[in-house]
């Protein structure tokens, strides 16, 4: 295992570290992007997600005056066959040992939900040599690309009629209607591992915390009751570029082709529009079975930044 430099602590990250969290991620992604990409909400966040248990799945790297070198926390997708892992810090060294303990956590997460093995995820923006560098060292691999793609709004944008034949259920506020939701998703993205929702309970209680989600933002398409589409939106980048963002866009598979996915792109573009927002943002994996990738460009979208996801798969123990 990869040893903390001399002189550093580690420990267990705290609400109360949120600001000296933030501080560290602003100085990072600055430094790597020219732009703060992080907002405190989002780190708030991610420190009070229900099933976040900070004294095992994040670490904060302590330096002598007790600044904030490094932190990490781990993230388990669906079964717990994926977990992705962040990491921040400007050191290589302490990166390493990050990367390192992460993994270990990993593994100890799938093999508690009673898998054989985990996919362990590292996402890295493209201009992230030193992480790059260190992820494969360990032996991680290349398995995809994200793109962040985005559409200005310069004026309002018409609200589009709905596909012939459907219904739209914007703000699913029943339990049915949620639970319609997640069935269709998981569906959507059946097979896709970093993809995966997790069970409907734990799902539930995330987006119930999240301080840049309400339920309005949660759009279903439906015909004769039943949910064909749906778009799950949220708050994310309202804060850093004044953008809308669509978390979560699918269509089940019996209803792909019939223009559905186009309907919701449109859909989230007017709403954004009339709240004044300057455009909206998602994320698609380059690696998706789906041509979500042509979809979006139809539309407008185009890329803006690119990360690349590094994976590693391991026995549990």
């Amino acid at each position: 295992m990869s040893e903390l430099p001399a002189g550093l602590t580690v420990r267990p990250p705290r609400l109360e570290d949120a600001d000296a969290i933030l501080q560290l991620a602003v100085d990072y992604f600055t430094k790597l992007l020219g732009r703060p990409v992080v907002t405190l909400s989002e780190v708030t966040e991610a420190l009070g997600t229900p099933t976040f248990t900070p004294e095992r799945d994040g670490w904060l790297v302590l330096g002598r005056p007790g600044a904030v070198t490094g932190f990490a926390f781990v993230l388990p997708g669906g079964d717990r066959r994926f977990v992705q892992l962040s990491v921040i810090t400007p050191d290589p060294a302490i990166a390493g040992w990050l990367v390192t303990t992460g993994a270990e956590r990993a593994r100890d997460l799938a093999g508690e939900n009673g898998q054989t093995e985990v996919t362990v995820e590292v996402s890295l923006f493209r201009a992230d040599e030193a992480l790059r560098e260190v992820v494969s060292d360990q032996g991680y691999e290349f398995a995809t690309s994200y793109l962040q793609l985005r559409i200005d709004h310069t004026g309002p944008v018409l609200v589009p009629e709905p596909p012939a034949g459907t219904t739209v259920r914007a703000g699913a506020f029943d339990e049915s209607a949620r639970r319609a939701y997640h069935a269709l998703m998981s569906a959507a993205f059946e097979g896709q591992d970093s993809a995966a929702l997790p069970p409907y309970d734990e799902w539930l209680a995330n987006h119930e915390k999240s301080p840049q989600f309400a339920w309005p933002q949660l759009t279903m398409v439906e015909r004769d009751g039943v949910t064909l589409a749906a778009s799950d939106c949220n708050d994310s980048f309202v804060e850093t570029d004044n953008c809308g963002y669509i978390g979560r866009l699918g269509v089940s598979p019996e209803a792909r082709g019939l223009g559905l996915a186009k309907y919701l792109l449109r859909y989230a573009f007017a709403a954004d529009a009339a709240a004044g927002l300057d455009g909206t943002m998602l994320h698609v994996d380059t690696n998706n079975p789906t041509p979500a990738l042509g979809l979006y460009e139809s539309v407008g979208m185009r890329t803006i930044e690119i990360a690349d996801a590094w994976t590693r798969k391991l026995p549990t123990r």
